[in-house]
Parts: structure tokens; C-alpha cells; sequence
């Protein structure tokens, strides 16, 4: 299950900032679950909070009921410009 997840996030999150075909994209999947496996827990930890809230962040930035594995390419550029200007980011 926790497997899952982190592949979830890492492909829907990671995955989605990383310019790379849809079959290409196993690093990115495998982001989250290579840093529980080999970095300190509070680094895999503080890196899968940030998954989390920016997998749920879309629909506040954007004003629309998405999350980000729904975003298309456009929505997707909208948000990362948001993000990064909001005042969350630095975190």
C-alpha cells in the first residue's frame, strides 16, 4: 500500500514537472520510494508532505475542482506559475 502511494505521488506529481514521455517516467515514479528507502526519514518525510500538499493544491490555485493528475497541459502551467508565486513556495 505505502508502495502505491509513493508511486502515485511520484508519477502525478514529480512526474507532471518533469518534461518526459508518459513511459519514460519511472525515475519519477520511484522518486519518493528510492528516498524512503535510502535518505534520512526526515527528508523522505518532509519530501512526501510536499507530494501531498502539492497533489491537493491545484484546486486552490486554480479556483477548480482538479488535483493534479487531472490538470491538462495548459492548467498545468497555470498552476506551477501560481506555485511559484504564491507564498507557500518557499516551503
Amino acid at each position: 500500500m505505502k508502495k502505491t502511494i509513493l508511486r502515485f505521488l511520484g508519477r502525478h506529481v514529480y512526474g507532471t514537472f518533469v518534461p518526459l514521455p508518459p513511459n519514460d517516467l519511472e525515475g519519477a515514479e520511484t522518486y519518493l520510494e528510492t528516498l524512503w528507502r535510502d535518505a534520512p526519514t526526515h527528508v523522505a518525510l518532509m519530501h512526501t508532505v510536499i507530494a501531498v500538499v502539492v497533489f491537493f493544491l491545484p484546486p486552490f490555485l486554480l479556483l477548480r475542482p482538479k488535483f493534479i493528475n487531472r490538470l491538462n497541459e495548459d492548467e498545468r502551467e497555470r498552476f506551477l506559475v501560481a506555485m511559484m508565486k504564491s507564498a507557500i513556495y518557499p516551503i
